[in-house]
Parts: structure tokens; C-alpha cells; sequence
């Protein structure tokens, strides 16, 4: 059963206490990538992807 309950304190995150900083459960994790992955304001990291291939030259063809 320890395991079941380490999987359901992982998936639903837990509070601060002392010694030990808040975790954020599964869901809240996979938005913050979710949000990583999609175009923003120029923070993402979607958007670091695009300015780099923007300013990427291809090779000539035949190299």
C-alpha cells in the first residue's frame, strides 16, 4: 500500500510543512509544459525554437 500512497501524493502534489517546499501534482505539472510548448510572448520555449530556425541559414543543396 506504500506505494499507492507515494503514487497519489505524486499526482496530486502536496502542501508546504516544514522543511519541505510545496510539489505540485501532476496535472499542475503538465500544464506548465503544455504552456512551454505553445507560442507566448516570446518566453516560451516554443518560441526560442522558432527564432532559432528563423535565424538559422540552410547549407547550400549538395552538401
Amino acid at each position: 500500500m506504500r506505494y499507492v500512497d507515494e503514487f497519489m501524493v505524486d499526482w496530486n502534489g502536496s502542501v508546504a510543512r516544514a522543511g519541505h517546499a510545496a510539489r505540485p501534482g501532476v496535472m499542475e505539472r503538465l500544464a506548465q509544459i503544455e504552456h512551454e510548448l505553445k507560442p507566448n510572448s516570446g518566453s516560451s520555449l516554443r518560441d526560442a525554437v522558432n527564432r532559432i530556425e528563423n535565424n538559422v541559414t540552410p547549407p547550400p543543396p549538395g552538401n
